[in-house]
């Protein structure tokens, strides 16, 4: 009623949502923020949209959880891992199970938890090496790995930096922090 009364959007949705989810309401009031209002009203995917709209994963993540649409609870289970929500996740994964779904996102490794944008310790051991400008060969020589190898963990790393290029990676291991390994890399002449 205070929210109400103070005219508060956010907190009248947020407070109106989880009385919604214990039970207690049907409808949002009338002046509840959107993302909460369409999720209240049985559109968690436009309250997802609405959540990712104005960059809050954790929520958006929480509306795919409520549909029954394998491909957005894969989706919410990801970001749940990616954000390190394990408590959110491990509800998601026995949802998932008990409606038959099997193929489900893998947790990350405990080596990813700590490392820059979950990053294993050979990503972030290739970014450095982007980051110094070293072609895949170049890298593959360096860690006397195959050429194949290689680009599957650049490709790897460039997908959870959520960059397209080389070059934006390279930016991307300037800003997190990532260095070349202190180990001689020397390019072929």
């Amino acid at each position: 009623q205070l929210a109400l009364e103070a005219d508060q959007a956010w907190a009248t949705g947020e407070l109106a949502f989880w009385w919604w989810r214990a039970g207690g309401l049907t409808d949002p009031p009338e002046r509840a923020a959107e993302p909460y209002a369409l999720h209240i009203h049985g559109q968690p995917l436009a309250a997802a949209q609405a959540w990712d709209a104005i960059g809050c994963p954790y929520e958006a993540a929480m509306a795919r959880a409520d549909t029954d649409e394998p491909a957005q609870l894969r989706a919410a289970l990801a970001t749940f891992y990616r954000l390190g929500a394990r408590p959110a996740a491990n509800r998601l994964a026995r949802r998932m199970r008990q409606l038959g779904i099997t193929d489900l996102p893998r947790r990350p490794h405990r080596t990813t938890g700590g490392n820059p944008a979950g990053l294993t310790d050979r990503e972030v051991e290739i970014v450095g090496l982007l980051a110094a400008g070293l072609s895949n060969a170049d890298i593959a020589a360096a860690l006397h790995i195959s050429r194949h190898t290689t680009a599957h963990h650049v490709s790897a790393a460039l997908s959870k930096l959520g960059v397209g290029s080389r070059r934006a990676a390279a930016e991307a291991a300037q800003r997190l922090g990532i260095a070349a390994p202190d180990r001689s890399v020397e390019r072929p002449a």
